[in-house]
């Protein structure tokens, strides 16, 4: 029988008493003794940290909320999923760590997608990557087009998933219980806010694992857009911050990009430059 899923309310009052037992606590430590610079230090950075943890725990809370109610629906477009992607490396190519290999399919047809929201599911599913691939290790990020829609895969070789986990990711506040996890931290909704996102643009997204220590892939897919296609002519691996040299063109006159993007891309532009 599927355990059932905490109550909001409940996880929300669980973090908020954690929070403020750290901050009583570690206040109290300060005012009470004398402590060198660098302990003060130690002392404050935890205490900010904890306090960023929360803040951003409340905020994928209360938009997964909104998601969940309807409340904030995608306004899907023909979009260039490829630059999507090629962002997305970039922004992550500043870990050296993890470095990550971009693969995308000539001619890639353009979605059907709100590119912010879009990119928020790669952002998280690419932090996710990094932080249950603790060694360190590539990531690749492709695409591809198949039957009317486009599919986005994000595959890491880090710490994996038992096969009674794969069905339940996606779970809001779902956590996986191993040896191997217990020291990552995270929300338990980043996947959540992930697949109401996908299923708000009509697509669908999974998780795929060989098992604990083999490392995981997260695909979704998107509605490829009618008529109209992308041409990429050449990918490459972004690490240390390495990008990738390419030429994108698009048999449409502009490619619609919501004003957040556009705007995040054009400064990205403008530094690597």
């Amino acid at each position: 029988m599927r355990e059932q899923e905490p109550e909001p309310l409940a996880v929300l009052g669980h973090e908020m008493r954690n929070l403020i037992a750290t901050f009583v606590g570690f206040t109290e430590l300060l005012l009470t003794q004398e402590w060198p610079p660098e302990k003060q230090r130690e002392y404050l950075e935890t205490m900010r940290d904890e306090g960023v943890r929360v803040s951003q725990f409340l905020n994928e809370l209360l938009d997964l909320q909104r998601l969940e109610a309807g409340a904030s629906l995608p306004k899907p477009r023909p979009t260039n999923i490829a630059e999507l992607l090629e962002f997305a490396a970039d922004v992550a190519a500043h870990d050296p760590r993890h470095p990550v290999s971009l693969e995308l399919q000539d001619h890639l047809p353009l979605a059907l997608a709100e590119p912010d929201r879009i990119q928020q599911v790669l952002a998280n599913l690419l932090s996710n990557a990094r932080k249950y691939s603790p060694r360190g290790g590539p990531i690749r990020l492709s695409a591809r087009a198949k039957r009317g829609v486009i599919e986005v895969c994000v595959e890491d070789s880090g710490v994996g998933l038992p096969p009674e986990s794969i069905g339940r990711v996606f779970d809001k506040f779902y956590r996986v219980e191993s040896l191997m996890h217990r020291n990552v931290r995270g929300t338990g909704l980043g996947l959540a806010i992930c697949q109401q996102i996908v299923q708000a643009h009509r697509g669908r997204i999974w998780a795929e694992s060989a098992g604990l220590g083999h490392g995981a892939r997260f695909c979704f897919t998107l509605p490829a857009a009618p008529k109209v296609s992308a041409r990429r002519t050449q990918s490459g691996v972004h690490a240390r911050g390495r990008g990738v040299t390419s030429q994108i063109a698009s048999d449409v006159g502009a490619v619609a990009t919501s004003g957040g993007f556009n705007r995040a891309l054009n400064l990205h532009r403008r530094h690597r430059h």
